[in-house]
């Protein structure tokens, strides 16, 4: 299985090719190599005892299951795709049901020092988008300098950028003009703040431009979520990368999902309507915003009475 992941290293998105082969070397190998079980006679049934043993020895949850069936059930299809082995036994398993994520969120006082954390790294963006306007990781990679209007101080979501999958296994980055739903196109209000930060952006990624010359990455010009060189900041390297900042930096552990709750959390906080919530963070139907914030809006209530 470690021969797996070096030869996935050249098709497989960077970031993902890292969280597997680190699942691969510190967790999934040594059992089943300890076991003898190789990629041409492992069962499903080997497999199912694997999460068994994950679940009740050491204790982890469902979701991170889930997490080593993506990387077993990828590195068997490859493995397929390979003439290595007939079929992928970890398409039969029977997995423990995951339970619902209910999404933690961050003080005013605890947004802010993350907020100051990430500046100068390529999460500062990601990070302001996400707490400012409640913009899922999809939407904030996709999001574009002509969908903002300075004159009239507005930012509008109309595209997503997501992962297709490659012929050979891999995936690779594509944007698509559509979100989520309907509901998902949205236009943001602009306060004077957002567009002074907006504009910063622009001038530094111009200047980034001028100093890479012709090394400078075009695939991307009009995306505002790039790094120096003119590359996607992509939901992968979001998602890799924002747990190993707030560690570093001491803050209380969440998701980078947990910044669309915050972002909510403030917004009804401060006075905002469940239906308001609702438009701005792009649910489809109201029973989704009531059914995440539903509870935390009745406490405000409790409180400001």
């Amino acid at each position: 299985m470690l021969d797996w992941a070096e030869r996935k290293r050249a098709s497989i998105e960077e970031t993902t090719y890292r969280e597997y082969k680190r699942m691969i070397e510190k967790t999934i190998a040594p059992y089943f190599d300890d076991r003898g079980i190789t990629l041409q006679n492992c069962k499903t049934n080997d497999i199912e005892n694997f999460y068994n043993y994950r679940m009740k020895h050491d204790g982890v949850s469902a979701n991170t299951i889930s997490h080593h069936q993506a990387c077993l059930f990828s590195a068997f299809k490859d493995g397929m795709r390979r003439d290595l082995v007939a079929a992928n036994p970890a398409g039969k398993v029977a997995l423990p049901k995951v339970q619902k994520y209910k999404g933690a969120f961050y003080t005013q006082a605890e947004l802010l020092t993350l907020m100051e954390r990430s500046i100068g790294t390529w999460l500062e963006i990601p990070i302001y988008l996400a707490s400012w306007l409640g913009m899922r990781r999809g939407e904030i990679a996709g999001a574009r300098w002509s969908a903002v209007d300075f004159q009239h101080k507005t930012l509008t979501v109309n595209g997503v950028v997501s992962y297709r999958s490659g012929g050979k296994g891999g995936s690779s980055l594509e944007y698509r003009d559509r979100t989520k739903s309907d509901a998902g196109m949205r236009t943001f209000p602009l306060s004077d703040d957002n567009i002074k930060k907006l504009k910063h952006w622009r001038a530094k990624q111009a200047q980034n431009r001028l100093l890479a010359g012709n090394q400078y990455d075009t695939t991307w010009e009009d995306f505002i979520c790039v790094n120096e060189v003119g590359g996607l900041i992509s939901p992968n390297y979001v998602s890799w990368a924002f747990p190993v900042l707030i560690k570093k930096h001491g803050l209380r552990k969440i998701r980078f999902h947990d910044l669309r709750h915050t972002n909510a959390v403030l917004l009804l906080s401060n006075g905002a309507t469940m239906q308001e919530v609702q438009a701005w963070l792009g649910h489809e139907n109201f029973s989704t915003t009531d059914e995440y914030y539903g509870g935390i809006l009745a406490e405000t209530k409790k409180r400001t009475a």
